[in-house]
């Protein structure tokens, strides 16, 4: 599926149901390298979790009720300058 920045922020209570199947054409075709912070929060939405210079987008995540069994993320860090710095999945 093709990153489109709205359905990418859709959300069903705490699932994202279309991040999975854009993550691989968000990390193949858009470069987020040197992107500033507002734009990144423009075209992402707000983080599910942030940390000093990261940001974390659950992409996916399985559970058993409400425990979470495995999850994969989308992590983003970003330099002094509040540019992104680093894109990586952690799955």
């Amino acid at each position: 599926m093709v990153f489109d920045s709205i359905k990418w922020k859709e959300s069903d209570g705490p699932d994202f149901p279309n991040r999975i199947w854009m993550l691989k054409d968000l990390m193949d075709h858009h470069d987020l390298h040197g992107v500033t912070k507002d734009s990144l929060l423009r075209d992402l939405g707000e983080p599910t979790r942030a940390d000093k210079d990261y940001l974390f987008y659950q992409v996916k995540q399985e559970r058993i009720g409400s425990f979470p069994l495995h999850t994969i993320t989308l992590v983003i860090k970003l330099g002094p300058d509040s540019l992104v710095q680093k894109v990586m999945v952690h799955k």
